[in-house]
């Protein structure tokens, strides 16, 4: 791909609700980072309720006949497995106040505070990346939506590129 090939345009300012945009492929660390303390409360509920769950089934349904608390391995597991539900679920619900489908009145205040911060240290908005521009617009275009999918194929954005959705002032 030579360098005078066009870069694929995004639509700009294009929110997917009734919210205002932030971003439409924000970076991993800015999706965890503007996590608000109710997707905190979701990763934690979803890591308990699991192995909770598991040790209730017990309770009700025993396998061997009498009452007797899950394996240790088995509950590590349980454990883990909800923690990843719950990280999914979070990390969905972060990225969906970047789309604009919630209200996200707080993080586009947080954001607006960033980028004029960004812009008067003289820094890239998005931040800079080492990989060339054809190889940021493959990485814009493999993540882009990739939200949709997350707990069927998790695919995060962990490229700073310019491909964002949204025109910075």
């Amino acid at each position: 791909m030579s360098s005078s090939t066009p870069i694929v345009k995004t639509s700009v300012n294009y929110s997917y609700g009734e919210y205002p945009l932030i971003d439409a492929d924000p970076h991993f660390k800015r999706v965890v980072g503007y996590m608000r303390p109710s997707d905190y409360g979701v990763i934690g509920l979803a890591t308990a309720a699991l192995p909770a769950g598991i040790t209730f089934a017990e309770w009700l349904d025993p396998v061997k006949g009498k009452f007797a608390r899950p394996s240790v391995k088995f509950l590590r597991v349980a454990t883990m497995l909800g923690f990843a539900v719950g990280f999914g679920a979070a990390y969905a619900r972060s990225s969906l106040r970047f789309f604009g489908v919630t209200e996200n009145a707080r993080e586009y205040k947080k954001d607006e505070a960033q980028m004029a911060a960004r812009k008067a240290a003289g820094l890239e908005p998005y931040g800079t990346s080492t990989l060339t521009p054809e190889l940021q617009e493959i990485a814009a275009k493999n993540s882009a939506h990739s939200i949709a999918g997350l707990l069927i194929f998790p695919w995060f954005n962990f490229v700073n590129h310019p491909y964002h959705g949204r025109e910075q002032k």
